[in-house]
């Protein structure tokens, strides 16, 4: 959780949106994941919850939102924050969440058309494999926090 270095110490009093800060991981009613897995998976993401939340506090940023359109309850820690309205487009963003950063491009950086930001190390990475792996040590990380996921409309900080 590094802070923002001086050139884009500005961005503390942008947009922030967390994407997908579920209570549990997901699974799609088509799939399976097994439970050692499951648990694994929803571990990380509560540490990366955590790790969110604490930086948000810790560097005193207020104008924080959430995107949560699944009917997953959202976690704990962000339950008080309101949801993004989608309409709001101008100014710049900062996203973080979850997902490989594959639902913070779909979801919050391919639909504005301000200056984005994707903060690279509060965005988790879901492993490719997580449906198919039997085992913790199966699971497969590929790391999206690159430009090649975003183009170049996204800033990685």
């Amino acid at each position: 959780m590094t802070p923002l270095s001086k050139e884009f110490k500005h961005l503390y009093n942008a947009t922030w949106i967390v994407v997908d800060p579920w209570s549990y991981q997901y699974v799609p009613a088509n799939g399976h994941c097994v439970q050692e897995v499951k648990t694994h998976i929803n571990n990380v993401n509560n540490y990366y919850a955590h790790m969110i939340y604490q930086y948000l506090q810790d560097h005193n940023i207020n104008n924080v939102y959430i995107i949560n359109n699944h009917d997953i309850p959202t976690h704990r820690l962000f339950e008080k924050f309101d949801k993004w309205p989608s309409n709001s487009r101008q100014g710049d963003y900062v996203f973080v969440g979850y997902h490989s950063g594959n639902c913070v491009k779909h979801k919050g950086t391919d639909v504005i058309n301000g200056n984005c930001y994707v903060k690279a190390d509060l965005t988790c990475t879901l492993a490719e494999n997580w449906l198919t792996a039997k085992s913790i040590d199966e699971l497969q990380y590929e790391f999206k926090e690159n430009m090649s996921l975003y183009g170049d409309m996204v800033s990685i900080i």
